[in-house]
């Protein structure tokens, strides 16, 4: 199985958040590409202080939601590889684990934002922010591309790319 646009959505964001429990440390992958696999904005963020790979995917999914409301994409189906963090996020109930304000922040920014909302997708479908996140938490690197393919993810999306119809 490999990446594919969301069906529901004129954008996808695949987001992945990288996490070694024995650092506390992360590192955050995002990649936002439209149907025919254009990536029109990517990001990979070192991140300090997390606590679990749940924590990791979270942040990247509240950066991703940043990310989209600052350029004001619309339209979009965030996907992550974490089933767990997206029925948190999908969820009605309160969350009362220590992760319970930022599912919460997660909720209202997807409130606020127009047609966005979180999906599960498999590991295998989400091989550049899987890339992009562990990029950012060896390198300790923050980067943001927008409206270009960043270098180090280029070989996975000409793989990834849809046939042409």
């Amino acid at each position: 199985m490999v990446w594919s646009p969301a069906s529901n959505a004129t954008l996808t964001l695949n987001v992945d958040g990288a996490f070694l429990s024995q650092l506390t440390k992360g590192g955050l992958g995002g990649a936002l590409r439209d149907s025919r696999g254009i990536v029109h904005a990517a990001y990979q963020i070192a991140a300090p202080f997390v606590s679990s790979a749940l924590h990791a995917e979270l942040l990247a999914i509240k950066v991703g939601l940043q990310l989209l409301s600052l350029h004001n994409f619309q339209s979009v189906c965030i996907q992550s590889d974490c089933l767990l963090v997206v029925q948190d996020i999908n969820g009605n109930s309160t969350n009362h684990t220590e992760y319970g304000t930022l599912i919460e922040d997660i909720q209202f920014m997807l409130q606020q934002l127009q047609q966005i909302h979180v999906s599960y997708t498999p590991r295998t479908c989400n091989k550049i922010a899987h890339r992009l996140a562990n990029l950012a938490f060896e390198s300790e690197q923050t980067m943001y591309w927008i409206q270009e393919t960043p270098d180090c993810i280029r070989d996975i999306v000409l793989k990834e790319l849809p046939p042409l119809t």
